[in-house]
């Protein structure tokens, strides 16, 4: 299956080419792998800074200032790929992980598959009523998600009116809701040694953080309110 791995940047370009090194030390585009970097509107120096020093084999898709919900869906219309990886730019990768994800959508097609779950304090923000079933399934970090294009368009797209935060919840209770008579189930497959997040590396240092996770946050609200 060939791989389609989408990294959304905005600024920080030195965040993404340390993204970059780590991933392709382990895996390298022979392996039917696909990499698309957008930009979402950086100012000029700095994507001229990463136009420079992007491999050749990389393909970057610049866009206007939209948010990273916007670049995960930019990414998704230019990718090829059977299967679709999501990829913060703040991550590190420390030993080979695509091969696992590749062999846990072939034994599973409708998974949806991260590196780690979602926060406790995170998941106790959601209402109950989202879940389609009792107990409630447990969600995923959103820092990397992977599944089958097949699957994820019969989700549809990441919702844009949220910009920044909690689209990749909205997105993956969607996905539930889609699956739900299939008993698809999120899963957490990959080893604990492979990735690592660098706590938010790229957004805590945005100055409309907190605003705009106050409107994400209402936005979703009102989505998941009124499709009860």
């Amino acid at each position: 299956m060939r791989v389609s791995v989408i990294i959304p940047q905005f600024g920080r370009c030195s965040l993404t080419v340390a993204c970059l090194s780590s991933l392709r030390r382990w895996h390298s585009s022979r392996d039917s792998l696909e990499w698309i970097v957008v930009d979402d509107g950086s100012d000029e120096r700095d994507l001229s800074a990463l136009r420079h020093v992007l491999p050749e084999d990389v393909r970057l898709i610049e866009q206007e200032h939209r948010g990273v919900t916007a670049a995960w869906n930019t990414g998704w219309d230019h990718s090829t790929g059977d299967v679709l990886v999501f990829l913060n730019n703040d991550t590190q990768t420390l030993n080979p992980w695509l091969s696992q994800v590749i062999e846990m959508l072939t034994q599973q097609p409708d998974a949806l598959i991260g590196a780690e779950w979602l926060g406790a304090r995170a998941e106790q923000g959601i209402p109950a009523a989202c879940f389609p079933e009792s107990p409630r399934p447990r969600l995923l970090a959103g820092w990397m998600l992977a599944c089958r294009r097949e699957m994820s368009e019969r989700v549809g797209r990441f919702d844009e009116r949220m910009r920044l935060y909690f689209s990749d919840t909205d997105w993956q209770l969607r996905w539930l809701h889609t699956f739900c008579e299939a008993d698809s189930r999120l899963i957490c497959p990959l080893n604990r040694n492979c990735l690592r997040h660098l706590a938010h590396a790229t957004t805590r240092k945005l100055s409309n953080r907190s605003a705009q996770w106050k409107r994400d946050r209402k936005e979703f609200l009102n989505r998941w309110k009124n499709s009860q």
